[in-house]
């Protein structure tokens, strides 16, 4: 499902990226003190999705990802060149 999830915030395709999305939905930001992140969780769909948007539209094509363990919950780390960038959990 992180997979899925992953390829339709890669499309940027809202319909998509929606479906994934609880109306209470709740994102946390982490950067582990390595690199900076959103300090306040997002609440909601819309918040979420429009951040999420912003975020992903200013990334490079050369962002890879890895599905892992963040504070506990599963979680999605983001780095391009060996460069990590904020990552978020995720209950889906």
């Amino acid at each position: 499902m992180v997979e899925q999830f992953m390829n339709a915030l890669s499309s940027g395709d809202a319909t998509q990226i929606m479906k994934f999305l609880s109306a209470v939905a709740v994102l946390f930001a982490d950067g582990g003190g390595k690199v900076r992140a959103r300090l306040q969780p997002l609440f909601g769909h819309i918040p979420i999705f429009s951040g999420m948007a912003a975020n992903f539209k200013n990334l490079p094509a050369s962002v890879n990802y890895r599905i892992t363990i963040v504070n506990g919950l599963p979680g999605i780390v983001l780095y391009t060149n060996k460069k990590t960038i904020p990552s978020f959990l995720s209950r889906l």
